[in-house]
């Protein structure tokens, strides 16, 4: 080998050598400027928190954690489009992580594109069977859509995963409610109920299948344990001041009516 040769591999290894230090500052100094973000977003300083994401990113554009802590920042401030923007880019930059498909699908639900979360829905199951809040989402999105059939299957995979969430359990039963499955529907309230007593409006909602099927005596008795439960909630006055209208209880519809008009309370 000449000494020529011998002389261009050296400043070859030298670039190289160079070029990968220069890479290894570079994530590094990245990856502090992550933590800071991450530990600003926790803190709610929204602004410090924006500042050192964005600088992470001038040093790693491509750096899908970072785009997704970017998402969650811009939740935060209310500002959706920019948060649907940048869970994009990170579902763009690591494809088969579950939990960035879920909260792209949680984003477009929350700006009512139902439709459109759909698709990263399905792709959070796909990446992750096993994760029940995106099968629960899934059937949200369907819920919303009015498809009641997917939205049912979707929402009883969510709750065999996790029987003991009295919040799925209730969404559920509204599920089975507008489908008209009112029987379906009140034993889903009252697996919520047995989850957590103090659901007032899980009460309520009792109720309020007993009235639909024309049951107003035990509407009446579904409303009042939901009133014991929340007294200063004036839509549970107004549902029992019509089961008492129905059952002739006149002077007693028009108390509740009166109550009704009050304004909620909450401490």
């Amino acid at each position: 080998m000449s000494r020529k040769t011998i002389n261009l591999c050296v400043v070859l290894l030298a670039a190289i050598f160079i070029t990968f230090s220069v890479m290894a500052e570079e994530a590094e100094e990245a990856a502090e400027h992550y933590r800071l973000g991450k530990t600003y977003y926790e803190e709610g300083r929204l602004g410090n928190a924006l500042s050192e994401t964005e600088k992470a990113l001038e040093l790693e554009p491509k750096k899908a954690e970072s785009y997704f802590l970017l998402g969650q920042i811009y939740a935060a401030m209310g500002k959706h489009e920019e948060e649907i923007e940048a869970y994009e880019k990170a579902v763009k930059y690591e494809k088969k992580r579950a939990e960035f498909h879920l909260a792209l699908g949680e984003a477009y639900f929350h700006v009512g594109e139902y439709k459109e979360s759909v698709k990263p829905f399905k792709k959070a199951i796909k990446y992750d069977s096993g994760m029940a809040r995106a099968y629960m989402a899934l059937g949200r999105a369907y819920f919303a859509l009015r498809d009641f059939d997917s939205a049912l299957e979707e929402m009883e995979k969510a709750i065999e995963m996790d029987k003991e969430n009295a919040d799925w359990h209730k969404t559920l039963g509204s599920a089975y409610f507008a489908a008209g499955k009112y029987d379906e529907a009140a034993r889903e309230y009252r697996h919520a109920l047995e989850i957590d007593p103090r659901l007032a409006e899980v009460q309520m909602l009792i109720g309020r299948i007993h009235f639909e099927k024309k049951e107003y005596e035990k509407a009446a008795g579904e409303y009042k344990k939901a009133v014991e439960a929340d007294p200063d909630n004036p839509l549970i006055h107004y549902h029992l001041s019509q089961a008492y209208r129905q059952l002739g209880m006149f002077d007693e519809a028009k108390r509740e009516e009166e109550l009704s008009k009050r304004p909620l309370r909450r401490d």
